[in-house]
């Protein structure tokens, strides 16, 4: 797992807070949304299958009663 440090500290005299009734939440959105150039049937990661290996069916998974 990825830490993200931040870039300014809170406690740095030159942070500014912002109030959450005051940001626009489309500028986060559009930060982390895929780029526009991504096929949009793609799925962001793909599942890496070893050739030796095997795929269990969804029924494995079910729990009997």
């Amino acid at each position: 797992m990825r830490t993200l440090n931040p870039k300014i500290h809170l406690t740095d005299s030159n942070f500014i807070y912002t109030p959450a009734a005051k940001t626009d939440i489309r500028d986060t959105f559009r930060r982390f949304s895929p780029p526009k150039n991504q096929d949009s049937n793609k799925p962001l990661v793909e599942p890496i299958l070893s050739p030796e290996g095997f795929v269990l069916p969804a029924e494995w998974f079910q729990v009997l009663d």
